[in-house]
């Protein structure tokens, strides 16, 4: 499951959708909206094979490595998210 963090901007998350990037969104379809920082690692470890994707610096930390999900911390603009997530899926080693 590739699941955007809440914060990820409508408008890339539509793009996701045109380009048949299947996605889900923290406070849509999985969780609460408003949910914290706090809250979203335990429900990633509940979550199996998840890749959490994040604009949120807060996530940027090796820290936060963990082999049950796949953390991607995405430091571009936000009117390029869609690109470059679209761009690592569908990478041959990712």
């Amino acid at each position: 499951m590739n699941l955007l963090d809440e914060n990820f901007p409508d408008d890339q998350r539509d793009l996701l959708q045109r380009f048949g990037v299947p996605v889900r969104q923290v406070g849509h379809e999985v969780g609460r909206f408003g949910m914290s920082d706090e809250e979203i690692l335990p429900l990633l470890h509940r979550l199996h094979g998840v890749t959490f994707l994040t604009h949120d610096r807060d996530f940027s930390s090796s820290d936060l490595c963990h082999q049950g999900y796949c953390l991607v911390w995405l430091s571009v603009k936000q009117d390029l998210l869609a690109e470059y997530t679209r761009r690592l899926l569908r990478h041959p080693e990712f």
